[in-house]
């Protein structure tokens, strides 16, 4: 029997409310509520996962590495990783019998495979008494709101779930606002993966109230990128954050629909939040009242270390109230503003403000961290040691498309 480490989240224990009521009617769309499974698999559909998932997938934290699954394996695992193996809804049943009767397992990873909704609903339902998982990675699937509302309910009792990646599925308005409501009273989940949906603003504004009116204020980091939201989420996450009642850290909204005015209310946020560490808008339409708004913010703002502008339709006028807001801050340690639209001169006094800076005292710290703070001088656009090193400056000087 493979030995299994012990359990590395705690488990809190909360009454939760009763059955979300939605605040607002989801759109006019059909959504197919899929049966639940809850019976042992078959053989047959047994071995169908194990042909799939290869001699070599079960993975313990114990152990340090992989060896031959079976069902009674995959039970007693701490850790499975089943990306990227064909999976699909039947498959998937079979996922949530293991779910359902481990007390340890603690990771799983199911990305790049092809579970639907089905598969979902089967997930989320072992999901309700489980009391082990901590990590669960769905991204790039087949998922859409059906699967979604599936998993809304499953968060509306599971108190055990902290990271959850829902990354290129399939994921509209209607999912959007059961997983806010959900969000809204889940004590929880700390990092949601929403990035690459179909999520517009009915179901932006739904996530983004949630970050207002959750208690406890569990949630440190929302990627909602690639969506079709706009103003009125941007407006409504800034309302959400600017009295500093949640502990949002790290803010993902590039590539949607926002334009000057979401700019302006997330920059006017931005001068009061003292949360949030690492925010990404590139690739919307702020244009330059955006950029000054946020610009403006730069000047008092104690704790956004990392910042993306890029590919914003930023012209003369919010580029050189950025740079004159850098001449200010001492806080940012990343920062990117390129393929937009200034000049050359704008261009250059960015270069100018950005070269001319002193070393920032004290290093971000982690945003699941619970306290802040940090010690010993990081260079300007020195990467964080949590960035991604694709998305870091290496040298001192700032690179060409960065800025």
């Amino acid at each position: 029997m493979l030995q299994t480490a012990a359990c590395l989240f705690t488990l809190a224990a909360l009454a939760i409310q009763g059955p979300l009521q939605p605040s607002q009617d989801p759109p006019e769309e059909t959504v197919t509520v899929h049966p639940v499974y809850s019976s042992a698999p078959s053989d047959e559909a047994v071995q169908r996962l194990m042909s799939k998932v290869g001699p070599t997938c079960c993975t313990s934290h114990e152990e340090g590495g992989c060896i031959e699954c079976t069902l009674e394996v995959a039970v007693n695992s701490s850790r499975i990783e089943w990306g990227d193996k064909g999976l699909d809804d039947e498959d998937a049943v079979v996922v949530a019998h293991v779910i359902r009767n481990s007390p340890i397992l603690m990771i799983l990873h199911l990305g790049a495979n092809a579970i639907g909704d089905k598969g979902a609903a089967a997930i989320a339902e072992a999901l309700k008494g489980n009391e082990a998982l901590g990590i669960l990675q769905l991204q790039e699937n087949q998922i859409a709101d059906a699967g979604a509302i599936a998993f809304a309910e499953m968060l509306n009792v599971n108190t055990r779930l902290r990271i959850l990646s829902f990354n290129s599925n399939r994921i509209g308005d209607a999912g959007g606002v059961a997983l806010g409501q959900a969000l809204g009273v889940n004590p929880k989940i700390s990092k949601i993966e929403l990035n690459y949906n179909k999520i517009g603003d009915t179901g932006g504004v739904a996530i983004a109230k949630a970050l207002g009116v959750n208690k406890a204020k569990a949630l440190r980091v929302l990627h909602l990128g690639h969506n079709k939201v706009g103003d009125a989420t941007a407006k409504t996450i800034a309302d959400s954050l600017r009295g500093n009642s949640t502990v949002l850290r790290v803010l993902y909204i590039s590539t949607n629909n926002i334009g000057p005015e979401g700019g302006v209310a997330i920059g006017e946020m931005m001068r009061v939040n003292v949360e949030m560490q690492d925010l990404n808008i590139a690739s919307n339409h702020i244009g330059d009242a955006g950029a000054v708004a946020i610009a403006g913010a730069l000047k008092v703002n104690p704790s956004v270390y990392k910042l993306s502008l890029r590919l914003n339709e930023i012209r003369d006028a919010g580029a050189i109230a950025i740079a004159e807001a850098l001449a200010v801050n001492k806080v940012l340690v990343e920062f990117y503003c390129g393929g937009n639209h200034y000049s050359q001169d704008a261009k250059q006094k960015l270069k100018d403000s950005v070269e001319g800076r002193p070393d920032r005292e004290g290093r971000p710290v982690d945003p699941y961290a619970p306290t802040k703070g940090g010690r010993g001088p990081v260079p300007f656009n020195a990467p964080h040691p949590d960035a991604l090193p694709a998305l870091s400056l290496m040298e001192r000087t700032v690179r060409e498309h960065d800025l």
